[in-house]
């Protein structure tokens, strides 16, 4: 499952990079299965497969591939026991680029030349250019020539395949309807919105794990970002989903607020981001804890708190917050934390911070001996 920092930051625009990071990462083994079924079929998977992030950083520092794209190199094993390399390359350009076929082509005669090793390479364009469609590079001066050719998919030729896509079962169909509608949706917020919760009722229908459908739906606000005014009612569509399913006591949705509202603190540090906080958290999560919360839920969600109070201290003091780390351990009263979270986002120093901890951790200890 994907990490609370990459879903914290509350998004105001469309982050295409980011969310196709995200997903190759998380739904590789599903990328190259609905891609390119050939090449997945010759992968020998139970061998596992690893991300070349260090050689491919080598590699994009001299032969650089430019904005609005995101590659990714992965060592995989062959059934037949050799190793390769495949270079993934997905292009997000609004605007046509006749110098991509030779940018593919450098990079892989970097990789080529720089490490020996076997490459394959691979160009998903999901850009909304029907016509622009690079498929290699080709060059010949007299007798000499060089022929450079790779297999590119473009995702708006999955339109006419729509029916299939929301049939399918694997989480790359979502994927790619997700990234299409959001195309077709620009500039069209109501019509987004109605998209929005069409796509998420049907990641619940398709019979995907819960860590699978969270990690969609964080792809799906990566990429149809909302306006705040739809926003609420997009955390409504999900809610009565998740309570339909039953989900689990705490979900999803709180934790994306709580996680939304601290990022807000961090970055704007005003009265109204304190008073948000507090309309739109604490009312969430004291309505959970009330009642019949276990306690292993009552402790994650103090550690949320403290968690989110961390980060706070980070962004306004640096590292010298992790002194203080061991203190906040142990406050596990929510006032308490309500009172830190907005001393964490107004208290000048981070030892004014301290002063209210310990004051808050000794009167709570003069209440107990007092028990």
């Amino acid at each position: 499952m994907a990490s609370a920092s990459a879903a914290s930051k509350p998004r105001t625009r469309t982050d295409y990079d980011g969310g196709w990071k995200f997903a190759v990462e998380r739904f590789f083994v599903y990328f190259m299965a609905f891609f390119y079924p050939r090449v997945h079929a010759d992968i020998d998977w139970a061998r596992g497969f690893e991300f070349l992030e260090q050689e491919l950083r080598r590699m994009s520092r001299r032969a650089p591939l430019g904005r609005h794209t995101v590659d990714k190199l992965v060592r995989v094993w062959m059934r037949d026991g050799h190793e390769c390399w495949l270079l993934i390359h997905i292009e997000i350009q609004c605007q046509v680029d006749d110098n991509f076929d030779h940018r593919m082509f450098v990079y892989f005669l970097r990789l080529f030349t720089g490490y020996g090793a076997k490459i394959a390479s691979f160009a998903i364009l999901a850009d909304p250019d029907p016509n622009w469609r690079p498929r290699g590079f080709y060059y010949a001066r007299w007798s000499t020539s060089v022929r450079f050719e790779y297999e590119p998919v473009k995702l708006l030729d999955y339109w006419n395949q729509m029916p299939a896509l929301q049939a399918s079962n694997n989480p790359f169909a979502a994927i790619v309807e997700v990234h299409l509608r959001t195309l077709a949706t620009r500039r069209r917020p109501k019509i987004r919105l109605e998209a929005k919760v069409a796509l998420l009722r049907g990641l619940y229908q398709r019979g995907f794990s819960r860590e699978d459908v969270e990690d969609l739906i964080q792809f799906l606000d990566w990429l149809m970002v909302l306006p705040a005014r739809y926003e609420s009612t997009f955390d409504f569509a999900v809610k009565s989903l998740e309570e339909e399913r039953k989900m689990p006591v705490v979900s999803r949705m709180e934790r994306r607020w709580t996680q939304r509202a601290f990022e807000t603190a961090k970055e704007t540090l005003r009265d109204e981001v304190t008073e948000q906080v507090h309309r739109e958290l604490i009312p969430a999560i004291i309505e959970k804890v009330r009642g019949e919360v276990r306690e292993e839920v009552r402790e994650a969600l103090y550690q949320e708190w403290r968690d989110s109070i961390a980060s706070i201290l980070s962004a306004r003091f640096g590292n010298g917050h992790i002194a203080v780390d061991e203190e906040l351990r142990g406050i596990d009263d929510l006032g308490a934390l309500r009172i830190l979270t907005t001393a964490a986002a107004t208290e000048g120093s981070l030892q004014g911070f301290l002063e209210t901890l310990r004051g808050l951790a000794s009167r709570r200890g003069g209440k107990n001996g007092e028990e």
